[in-house]
């Protein structure tokens, strides 16, 4: 039953910061600013020290 509540907790916690970067995406067309607060958050919401980010293009390149 705890393992079951800590893993909605964190569900909920991720939705969270899903819907706060969306909204930063709308406020901010920047693809550099919105990169940097996707990385952030994704690092704060999995408890996590870093996090990188690839970008590739259409083809798989980067």
């Amino acid at each position: 039953m705890a393992l079951r509540t800590a893993q909605l907790e964190q569900a909920l916690r991720f939705e969270a910061v899903l819907r706060s970067l969306s909204g930063q995406m709308v406020a901010s067309l920047k693809e550099g600013e919105i990169l940097e607060e996707v990385v952030k958050s994704l690092a704060e919401a999995l408890n996590l020290t870093g996090c990188h980010i690839l970008l590739t293009s259409a083809d798989g390149s980067s």
